[in-house]
């Protein structure tokens, strides 16, 4: 009887794992239709291009693919698994012949800050004389203060070197204690007691 229950046992156990390593492959398989189906929709670019509506002009040889920022982000986040960002690159590049499932494949990514960036009318109103002048006097105040904290150190060093010294003369006075001494009963504290 124990031997029927335990084959029957076995038998639903081997039933239940099929089942759900075939719901695993078709979960499996419907991924990879859909990561198929992601890289079949990218639009390859090449040829010029321009960046978000005028913000540069791109020239894509022929040795490479451009893809522009939604399908950028798509290789990336959906295809290569990064975590999604707020800024989306402009677009990116790969070399023509690959796709993003190629399994030597690689990318350049393109993006822009606009840290710095000047407007062409606005650099004609910079004094850059003035700013030359202010970018050199910034300079002497950053090397100067690299000088001062040698100085500083050193300052310190003699400082410590004197305590250490005073140190060393009051023992040699016969002052201070011995730490490693363990006290014995001669050199305990005695008690007084009031009578």
């Amino acid at each position: 009887m124990k031997t029927k229950f335990s084959i029957l046992l076995l038998a639903g156990l081997l039933a239940a794992t099929g089942i759900v390593r075939a719901q695993e492959d078709t979960n499996h398989l419907a991924q990879l239709k859909e990561i198929a189906g992601l890289a079949k929709n990218l639009k390859y670019q090449q040829g010029d291009i321009d960046l978000r509506g005028g913000l540069a002009k791109l020239t894509v040889p022929k040795e490479f693919n451009f893809l522009g920022p939604e399908d950028a982000d798509t290789v990336l986040v959906k295809l290569w698994g990064n975590p999604p960002s707020n800024d989306k690159p402009l677009g990116l590049l790969i070399p023509a012949g690959m796709t993003p499932l190629s399994s030597n494949a690689w990318v350049v990514t393109i993006d822009y800050t606009e840290d710095g960036y000047v407007k062409d009318k606005d650099a004609s109103k910079i004094n850059y004389d003035d700013l030359l002048k202010k970018m050199q006097k910034g300079i002497e105040v950053l090397q100067a203060q690299r000088q001062l904290f040698p100085a500083e150190t050193a300052l310190a060093q003699i400082r410590f070197e004197r305590l250490a010294t005073l140190v060393a003369l009051y023992k040699a006075l016969g002052g201070g204690w011995n730490i490693a001494e363990p006290a014995t009963d001669e050199t305990a504290p005695q008690q007084v007691s009031s009578r």
